[in-house]
């Protein structure tokens, strides 16, 4: 985010009165007044993590322009805005852009070996056309470094009649290390 974009969501009037209190003596000698969001992450463009500590039972979260959905709950969040989020140590507030396509495979002891297949779920969220990415190496050796392995387009279209299809494209038909490939389409929660 920008700090245009953090000053809107905090209501402040411009960039540079949220600039006026980071760049103050108080702000460099922790008496800060305006809240820091450098406890929240993003991973890719598409999922916002937002950790508590310990004694914390909520939160609050800036969100990135956009509609976002609580990745467990299936709550709906308007980003361009600060979110309070109550969960307790035993959920961590993770958050999904409207649109990304998640790839998600079972826990494994290891990455698939060379000619094994794991299965790969991709994971459509909310009720737009949207997209993802997937990266497929051989899972051992450091061939990717001269250039072996893959990136795949993981794309989600709406179809007539309110139905949905989804692609997967890449230098190959199919990643080597995933198999079956299955998808879930328009979901707003895991």
């Amino acid at each position: 985010m920008t700090s245009a974009d953090i000053a809107r969501a905090e209501g402040l009037r411009s960039r540079e009165q949220a600039q006026s209190v980071e760049n103050t003596t108080d702000a460099a000698y922790g008496k800060r007044t305006a809240k820091q969001w450098d406890d929240q992450y993003m991973i890719g463009d598409s999922l916002l993590v937002a950790p508590l500590v310990a004694g914390e039972t909520s939160r609050e979260v800036l969100l990135p322009s956009g509609a976002w959905y609580g990745l467990e709950t299936g709550v709906r969040y308007e980003g361009g805005a600060i979110v309070h989020e109550s969960c307790g140590l035993e959920r961590m507030p993770i958050f999904v852009r409207e649109g990304a396509v998640i790839p998600l495979m079972p826990a494994l002891a290891h990455t698939p070996r060379a000619g094994e297949r794991a299965p790969l779920e991709l994971v459509h969220f909310g009720g737009v056309e949207g997209a993802g990415t997937l990266y497929d190496d051989d899972g051992e050796t450091f061939a990717y470094e001269s250039g072996s392995c893959g990136w795949w387009g993981c794309s989600v279209k709406r179809q007539p009649h309110d139905g949905w299809s989804g692609e997967l494209t890449g230098p190959s038909g199919q990643p080597a290390s995933y198999g079956p490939v299955t998808w879930r389409y328009a979901q707003t929660s895991l």
